[in-house]
């Protein structure tokens, strides 16, 4: 409704869209015709209907937000005049949700769930492994690339001839014959750390589980039987708690 002195005309813009181009022209020329200031007429029904329309809009989005942000991603796609889809993560200015993290950064949470201690004896572990490589094999060998036949082989004679180094100073806290040989502990510590390295190192190899190391793991276990049954191992100590 559009009112101009004494004179009101109700007319939707809708109403405008119903009719061909000489229809509008005939209707225009007899309302001028008959009274003066037509334009502003039209110009205050226009806004009205333009108010109506944003009021309508604002209503529909409080009561269905999801329906519009729909239609609104359909009428940009069936557009041929922009740039595509709506970015809604461009326009929030979050362009990304997840992390991007490089090999290193992925690695050291991997290793970061071990202690200090677990490290260490990780680290102690493959150092005496390679010592022993180096002085029997004449050389380290590459964990990464060694086949597990080839590495079973080198852990059976390993888990045979491993000894302790600085003999002198352990035979002042125990006996010789004890000095000279790994306890229980001590040797399974070993393997533990050698299976650690491979598992952080994405190697699918289990030298405790895997198949392939049955004859290794035999010697493990008949050397530490002969070392008890010899009195040149020390047997567990299981402490009493009062």
């Amino acid at each position: 409704m559009a009112e101009y002195g004494d004179f009101s005309l109700k007319f939707s813009t809708d109403f405008f869209e119903q009719l061909d181009e000489k229809e509008l022209e005939e209707i225009i020329a007899a309302i001028e015709a008959d009274r003066e200031g037509f334009d502003d007429i039209t110009m205050d029904v226009t806004k009205n209907e333009t108010e109506h329309q944003l009021i309508s809009s604002k209503n529909s989005l409080i009561e269905h937000p999801m329906t519009l942000v729909a239609e609104a991603v359909t009428n940009n796609n069936n557009n041929s005049v922009g740039t595509g889809p709506i970015n809604f993560e461009a326009a929030s200015g979050n362009t990304q949700r997840f992390k991007k993290l490089t090999e290193e950064d992925i690695k050291a949470i991997e290793i970061n769930q071990y202690s200090d201690a677990t490290k260490q004896n990780t680290k102690w572990g493959i150092g005496v492994f390679n010592a022993w490589c180096i002085e029997i094999i004449g050389k380290k060998l590459d964990l990464n690339t060694i086949r597990p036949d080839e590495l079973s082989g080198h852990l059976r004679r390993f888990y045979a001839e491993a000894q302790p180094k600085n003999v002198s100073s352990r035979v002042t806290k125990m006996p010789a014959d004890q000095a000279q040989e790994y306890q229980k502990n001590s040797l399974k510590n070993v393997c533990a750390a050698i299976n650690r390295y491979l598992k952080d190192n994405e190697k699918d190899i289990d030298i405790v589980k895997d198949k392939e190391f049955k004859n290794a793991n035999s010697m493990l276990n008949a050397k530490l039987k002969f070392n008890l049954k010899s009195g040149i191992s020390r047997p567990t100590q299981h402490y009493q708690f009062h």
